[in-house]
């Protein structure tokens, strides 16, 4: 409005700080002005002493706001503030409110969005080939096809065999990291390398796993067949699960030397043993393996876990000794209550351990919440040809056992059912010349061949069974038999008049001769 001296110089008939004005409620119905005193009044007319005076006036500019300039109020520009632009979502700029470029983004890269501020929204779409701008920055040249924006992808192939190329999703941008996947020969027994874009590839030595060769698919294996991967503290070795040392006498304690320093060697099996027995205890979930590879003692920190055919050599099936165990009293078991020693080795196809009880009984489980511990090392190996071409057939319905020195009655006898049985019917068998008997438990057990599927022994040599089960003329000290189940592997002992004990499943129980 103009200035005025007086009334009469305003058309309004109101003059009121030198500026034609008309009477107000609200700022709504000043235009652009402010309402102070019920007078429409500019605000550069407004004086101030703080930023609170104009701060406090009502303010009909979306895109400005009221300052304190001097002893004046003054607009102050709001760019980039969001406001309304009628029916469109609008931003500041030059002291208005203009449209916002994305007010009507449909997110479709294949339509150009605008807005009226009298009619809202509108979305037409871009002529079919027309180029666009995917939301992907790892599109390339991309142009509407069918409605959708499509392309093709940033080219990031370095032709690099030994780099990974991506696109960075976030920048479009290519990275190139090394990588051996331009160079897998899909092989479990090679070792994949890559330098200067040439792959190159190692034939896999099994350096950590003693006595291992590298065969495909399964990867680095025992070599030798009847030997068992069992860690040490530094590597992995094959420890033989069959008895490489020979036959063993009915009281092994005559083998065993106490070293004087918590450790025992056997003379013949050629192993060392920790003469106290370790307390393991399934609750704390630590892997058994543990005891054994932890262990530093005598000087040696290479200790493992027995397999059960090195376990075997420790007891004396028919002994009673002081401990009331089978086990030679050269050995200390804990304090605490425990009945079972840990093996080495897991029973098939199963993450449980095989457990074998103060007498000599092998279990393939469940494990005992507590239990004992024999730790072992090797010295050297009495058989170095390993278990390979242990058995000869020979053509009189016999085998021999090049590694027990031994020889077997291929064809098993029928199943007896008594002890007398048991001790007289290999006395009486003629084949081959006679001079047969029944064989010891030891004897027997070394027949068990664990990684076999079905029976668990060589059936390639002593088939087709008769049993499941057989007999040995050893004695328990309650006078049953110890027998040895090739179903499941366990030792245990029965009457032959009565089957097995009773905890036991029982199966018919054959009789193999040996001479």
């Amino acid at each position: 409005m103009a200035s005025c001296g007086n009334h009469d110089d305003c058309e309004s008939g109101l003059c009121w700080n030198q500026h034609c004005t008309v009477s107000c409620t609200t700022s709504a119905t000043c235009g652009t002005e402010v309402c102070v005193e019920h007078k429409c009044t500019p605000l550069e007319k407004v004086g101030c002493a703080a930023q609170a005076d104009c701060a406090a006036l009502a303010n009909p500019r979306p895109c400005q706001a009221p300052i304190c300039a001097g002893n004046h109020c003054a607009w102050q520009d709001l760019p980039g503030q969001t406001c309304q632009a009628g029916l469109c979502a609008g931003i500041c700029a030059a002291s208005a409110c203009k449209v916002a470029p994305t007010a009507c983004n449909d997110g479709d890269a294949c339509t150009t969005d605008t807005c009226q501020p009298t009619s809202g929204c509108s979305h037409a779409s871009l002529a079919e080939g027309s180029a666009c701008t995917p939301g992907d920055p790892c599109i390339a040249v991309a142009h509407c096809h069918a409605g959708s924006c499509t392309g093709t992808p940033v080219a990031c192939d370095d032709g690099n065999v030994c780099t990974a190329d991506v696109c960075d999703n976030s920048t479009g941008g290519c990275i190139h990291t090394a990588s051996l996947a331009g160079c897998s020969d899909g092989k479990v027994c090679t070792i994949d390398a890559c330098k200067d874009q040439t792959c190159s590839y190692v034939p896999e030595t099994c350096s950590s796993f003693a006595g291992a060769v590298c065969s495909e698919p399964g990867g680095c294996a025992c070599s030798s067949h009847g030997a068992v991967a069992i860690p040490t503290a530094t590597l992995t070795v094959c420890a033989p699960d069959y008895p490489e040392w020979g036959v063993r006498p009915a009281d092994p304690a005559t083998l065993l030397v106490d070293n004087g320093d918590g450790t025992v060697t056997d003379t013949q099996s050629k192993r060392m043993w920790t003469q106290s027995l370790l307390l393991g205890d399934m609750t704390y979930g630590a892997p058994p393996h543990a005891l054994c590879t932890q262990l530093k003692l005598a000087g040696y920190g290479d200790w493992r876990l027995p397999t059960l055919a090195e376990l075997g050599t420790l007891y004396g099936y028919s002994l009673a000794n002081a401990q009331a165990t089978g086990l030679s009293t050269v050995f200390v078991w804990p304090s605490k209550a425990v009945g079972q020693l840990v093996a080495g080795q897991l029973v098939k196809g199963t993450a449980t351990p095989w457990f074998v009880d103060f007498q000599g009984r092998s279990s393939p489980g469940p494990a005992p919440l507590a239990f004992a511990a024999a730790c072992v090392r090797q010295l050297n190996s009495p058989n170095p040809l390993g278990d390979t071409g242990r058995f000869a057939i020979a053509g009189d319905g016999t085998v021999q056992d090049k590694v027990l020195g031994l020889t077997w009655q291929r064809a098993a006898t029928a199943v007896v059912t008594s002890t007398y049985a048991v001790l007289s019917n290999c006395q009486s068998l003629a084949l081959a010349g006679g001079g047969w008997r029944a064989p010891t438990v030891q004897e027997l057990a070394s027949l068990l061949d664990r990684q076999a599927t079905g029976l668990l022994i060589d059936m390639a040599v002593f088939g087709p069974e008769v049993a499941s089960a057989y007999w040995s003329a050893t004695s328990y000290p309650t006078g049953q038999l110890w027998r040895v189940r090739f179903d499941t592997g366990v030792i245990e002992n029965g009457d032959p008049a009565l089957g097995a004990d009773p905890k036991y499943t029982d199966v018919p129980t054959s009789l193999r001769c040996v001479r």
